[in-house]
């Protein structure tokens, strides 16, 4: 666990870096760098190491579209590493040039389907909506809520995956970044109650509910991504979708994520659903948690 969050620390600094020196174009260069980055890994791959299908197929794909998928780690990781299930991967933003029943091409890596997330072309959205996207400013899959939708093909958004701070005077990443333009078909709309690529779930899991990032679903199996980037496979009656749209008020008590998980004894102080955000208190101390990280019960 401690390797995992080194990982992360370097991993967050370097996307914070990239948005600092890249301007407007961030998520252009950083995209960019990731796929200069990526090496077709030389071996013998392991098997897919996680229990879930690997060659799902994938619902209206075109070639050109958005995708997010973990092509800069996992053609490398599942060669190189002694235990690839193991490992962090950070999805990125990058297109769609071949699609093949069990395995696609994204950027210039051949990937198992079940490792892609396909963005829609022409994709609208409301305000208050809850997205699946990338961070534009620097890179990495997010989720995000709409705060302006005067192109809702193209609406303004606030990170909710990014770090938030009331503190005016140390405002933090999603602060930075409020209200960013997205790219038209650089995102998916997340529905209430649908099991679909970006949905929060809790995942029972080593006697505790994980917090996790849908990926994919089958009738029984669910793939999601974990605490420091790592790729689990569950089975779907161990798993509840984190409702968009829940009844909580100030002076409710709740479960929030702390460290990858939900815990216990949270009590909402205030609630700002514009941005996404839930302030919460335990033990006397303020935590402040995005929409998708509070829920009354599990």
């Amino acid at each position: 666990m401690n390797r995992k969050i080194l990982i992360m620390t370097i991993m967050t600094g370097a996307l914070i870096m990239s948005a600092a020196c890249s301007g407007k174009k961030g998520g252009e260069t950083a995209d960019k760098t990731a796929e200069d980055k990526t090496e077709m890994a030389q071996g013998t791959p392991k098997a897919f190491p996680w229990d879930f299908p690997e060659g799902i197929a994938l619902e209206n794909p075109e070639v050109g579209q958005y995708v997010l998928s973990p092509y800069t780690f996992y053609p490398n990781e599942i060669v190189e590493s002694d235990n690839p299930e193991d490992e962090s991967y950070i999805f990125y933003s990058t297109r769609l040039n071949k699609y093949e029943e069990t395995h696609s091409i994204v950027g210039e890596a051949e990937m198992p389907n079940s490792l892609i997330i396909l963005l829609p072309k022409g994709k609208k959205a409301k305000v208050g909506d809850v997205l699946l996207t990338w961070w534009q400013s620097g890179s990495g899959m997010k989720r995000a809520i709409v705060t302006d939708a005067s192109d809702p093909e193209a609406p303004k958004v606030d990170y909710l995956d990014l770090d938030y701070s009331d503190d005016p005077d140390k405002p933090s990443m999603a602060n930075k970044y409020s209200n960013e333009q997205l790219k038209v078909s650089s995102f998916d709309v997340i529905e209430d109650g649908k099991w679909q690529p970006g949905a929060t779930i809790a995942a029972f899991d080593e006697n505790k509910w994980k917090e996790c990032i849908l990926i994919h679903a089958t009738d029984n199996k669910v793939l999601a991504l974990g605490f420091a980037s790592t790729i689990y496979a569950f089975e779907r009656s161990a798993c509840k979708l984190i409702p968009l749209h829940q009844d909580i008020k100030v002076g409710d008590n709740v479960m929030a994520v702390w460290v990858g998980s939900f815990k216990e004894g949270y009590k909402v102080t205030k609630i700002d659903r514009k941005i996404g955000r839930v302030w919460v208190e335990r033990d006397g101390k303020k935590e402040i948690v995005n929409i998708l990280q509070v829920v009354k019960s599990l």
